[in-house]
C-alpha cells in the first residue's frame, strides 16, 4: 500500500471552498425565498378564511 498523504487533490481546496461558499449562499437565498413564500401563503390562507366567514354571514343573513 502506498501513502496517499502526498497526493494532490483533483480539485484545489480553494476551488472547493469557493463552491461550498456559493452553495451556502444559494441555500441561504432559497431559504429566505421559501420563508417569504410561506408568509405570503399564510396571508392568502387567512384572507380566504376571512372571505369564507363573510360569505357564510351573508348567506345566513340573506337566507
Amino acid at each position: 500500500m502506498t501513502d496517499d498523504t502526498d497526493d494532490v487533490p483533483a480539485v484545489p481546496e480553494s476551488q472547493t471552498g469557493k463552491e461550498l461558499n456559493n452553495l451556502r449562499t444559494r441555500i441561504d437565498q432559497q431559504s429566505k425565498q421559501l420563508n417569504r413564500h410561506a408568509r405570503e401563503l399564510t396571508a392568502l390562507h387567512n384572507d380566504l378564511a376571512e372571505l369564507d366567514e363573510r360569505i357564510d354571514a351573508h348567506q345566513h343573513r340573506d337566507g
